[in-house]
């Protein structure tokens, strides 16, 4: 799920199962399925549940999600909102809550991640993956008028569109948002150890001193290149090094800058956030490819039980790591 359709996500899930060791009288349910053009899974330690109760509802709330956020659905919210000729569109509370979500992180970074931003995607084909040529100059800027999150305001249940061209895309935040739910359902359950992962974005419950293990995969090889321990917790990891193009020897990113209309250009490669929500760790790790490295260590370093890693491009070792001052509390030794 990037800013817009394709968020590459490098989280593999190794269920390297932990210092969890499951005992032989604790059960082990895998639950898994189909959503957001992705796939999930959820795996329950020693829970008494009926599979197919839980399997139904999970589901039902995945497509409900879908329908709200997915743009690839001709009826979704999310289109209804950007093919509206009106001013100011009613929407459901969901959607503002997570609309309200990505204002905050579009304005902490001073604009730099922008739901706004896929019509610049578009005409650099990374919508489609057919890249061509560069778009000219007259079309990026022309394009940028179309784009900026400020043009839109809410009020109430409704969303006011300065700018009735705007096209939102909440990809950044959706996947993360439908493990939250999921996971909201769970414990009203009373289901007390569990590890939900939507296409890559994870979040855990645990009820005792045991925690699960996931591998964030080496950007340049099949192996992994930490394994972070989680308890109560969240993870998102994106990434640039499956979705660039290069041209003229140039590598050029899919994420494209919406204040210029140019891919970024610096040397991360992937974000990891651990946060405890994970629709905040979806779109932080989304945030986080697009603004400076200083200043990106230095905002999460700000917020709350929140940390970071990145992975940065290094044309003489291959690759260097950067922390927040908490993440190496959460690798595995």
């Amino acid at each position: 799920m990037t800013l817009v359709n394709k968020k590459i996500l490098v989280l593999y899930f190794l269920f390297l199962f932990f210092s969890y060791s499951c005992n032989s009288s604790d059960s082990k349910t895998i639950i898994s399925g189909k959503t957001m053009g992705t796939t999930y899974s959820i795996t329950l330690i020693g829970s008494a549940i009926d599979e197919s109760v839980v399997k139904v509802t999970v589901d039902s709330l995945l497509n409900n999600i879908s329908n709200q956020f997915s743009t690839y659905l001709i009826n979704s919210e999310i289109n209804k909102v950007n093919q509206s000729t009106s001013k100011k569109i009613h929407v459901s509370d969901s959607f503002i809550y997570v609309l309200e979500k990505a204002f905050y992180y579009c304005d902490i970074s001073n604009g730099l991640y922008d739901i706004t931003v896929s019509p610049l995607v578009d005409i650099w084909g990374f919508s489609d993956n057919i890249i061509n040529s560069f778009p000219s100059e007259q079309l990026i800027q022309r394009i940028k008028n179309e784009v900026g999150y400020k043009n839109l305001s809410i009020k109430g249940n409704n969303i006011v569109k300065q700018n009735r061209k705007l096209q939102l895309d909440l990809n950044s935040l959706a996947k993360g948002y439908g493990v939250d739910i999921i996971y909201d359902y769970l414990d009203d359950q009373n289901i007390l150890n569990y590890i939900i992962e939507i296409g890559g974005e994870v979040r855990t419950r645990s009820n005792g001193k045991k925690k699960w293990i996931i591998g964030v995969q080496h950007p340049q090889k099949n192996d992994i290149i930490k394994k972070i321990k989680l308890k109560n917790l969240s993870m998102a990891t994106s990434g640039t090094y499956n979705n660039f193009f290069n041209k003229n020897g140039i590598e050029y990113s899919h994420l494209i800058n919406p204040l210029t209309g140019y891919p970024v250009k610096h040397k991360i490669i992937s974000a990891t956030v651990i946060a405890d929500k994970c629709i905040d760790a979806d779109a932080l790790a989304t945030m986080l490819m697009m603004i400076d490295i200083k200043k990106g260590i230095n905002i999460v370093n700000e917020l709350d039980r929140v940390e970071c890693l990145l992975i940065l491009k290094n044309h003489t070792e291959g690759i260097s790591l950067i922390y927040s001052d908490g993440f190496e509390n959460f690798i595995v030794d």
